[in-house]
């Protein structure tokens, strides 16, 4: 068994020579190319970071992290904003009350517990809609309930 010459330094045979082993490969072989499907995922990943500023829409690693993070306040947004809505719509309801002509002692609370207790399919989107756009019929179905 004889010795790699490329591992010694040995001197190449006029043999090796031909074959073109000077640099440890043969000369005809191929240069070996990655794939796209690496490319084509960070492609994907830039396309949906690329109105972020600066590195965020550039580098790799950076890109992928503004994604994850923009994904989870997209996440965190979606349940704050169901939050904020409900806040919004008891207000607008208790504004509504507070107007009434008829100085009678309305309470939120009050209205949306008899709403519940008649069974009344109304939610607070819908009694806070009936509130700003037709007051009157909030307070006619305030007397009706209580």
């Amino acid at each position: 068994m004889s010795r790699n010459p490329l591992l010694f330094g040995d001197a190449l045979s006029a043999e090796e020579r031909v074959l073109g082993y000077e640099k440890g490969f043969p000369i005809g072989s191929k240069r070996i190319k990655r794939g796209y499907i690496a490319r084509k995922r960070r492609t994907k990943i830039r396309l949906f970071t690329s109105s972020f500023r600066g590195a965020h829409s550039r580098l790799t690693r950076t890109i992928t992290q503004q994604k994850i993070k923009a994904f989870v306040s997209a996440q965190r947004d979606r349940d704050r904003k169901k939050r904020d809505f409900r806040g919004l719509w008891i207000s607008r309801i208790k504004a509504g009350i507070g107007e009434n002509p008829k100085k009678i002692d309305y309470s939120y609370h009050n209205l949306m517990y008899n709403l519940y207790k008649r069974q009344l399919l109304l939610n607070r989107k819908i009694v806070a809609q009936i509130a700003i756009l037709m007051a009157n019929c909030l307070f006619m179905i305030a007397d009706e309930i209580i």
